[in-house]
């Protein structure tokens, strides 16, 4: 996939008279797409054959809808990528809509959500980095989507897949804690190498 990746991108740079800013953002862009493919037809054809089907584009729906704009948790190898992606989808599929039994569970869980969303979006340590103009309206935007989705579950709680819905949301919430842990990680690393090397 680097390779091919690679490929186009030179060739954009070489036909199309691209800045940095332009690569980085055409890179980010096919590795993402180049990702996606690949983790959407393994995904789909497990979903097929454990009969979970249904559930898996409601995950992809909800992600889809969320994720785009709020961003969330980038590995930088893609085995460890399509290691987590693969770890919380299963998760997602068997263990957390049947955790919904204690009150208020789901009030707390949107509410968690929402407010999470609030404070951290948009996270990306991969993509080229937005205006604050830009990341205002991520910010903005994913947030309104998300109590869209919360008025919704709260008004269907006796839905099949409510409580799906509400995990999915929620763990999205939790890429965005992790994704901003580890950019501050980063960040701190790169301070401590810089004052090293001065």
């Amino acid at each position: 996939m680097n390779y091919v990746v690679s490929r186009l991108v030179a060739y954009g740079e070489a036909n199309m008279e691209l800045t940095p800013y332009d690569s980085a953002k055409l890179r980010f862009m096919l590795e993402l797409v180049f990702l996606s493919v690949v983790q959407f037809a393994i995904y789909a054809t497990l979903s097929v054959v454990i009969g979970k089907t249904t559930e898996f584009f409601i995950i992809l729906a909800v992600l889809t809808t969320t994720r785009t704009f709020s961003g969330g948790l980038h590995l930088k190898s893609y085995i460890r990528c399509f290691i987590f992606t693969t770890t919380m989808f299963f998760a997602l599929l068997f263990l957390l809509p049947d955790v919904n039994g204690a009150p208020f569970m789901l009030e707390g869980l949107l509410a968690a959500t929402v407010l999470l969303n609030l404070v951290l979006a948009p996270v990306s340590r991969r993509a080229p980095a937005h205006s604050d103009k830009s990341n205002l309206f991520f910010k903005y935007f994913s947030t309104a989507i998300l109590i869209v989705y919360a008025v919704f579950l709260l008004n269907f709680r006796d839905s099949h897949h409510t409580s799906l819905i509400t995990w999915v949301l929620f763990m999205q919430s939790i890429q965005l804690v992790l994704g901003k842990m580890l950019i501050s990680h980063e960040n701190k690393q790169k301070e401590r190498e810089q004052r090293q090397t001065a």
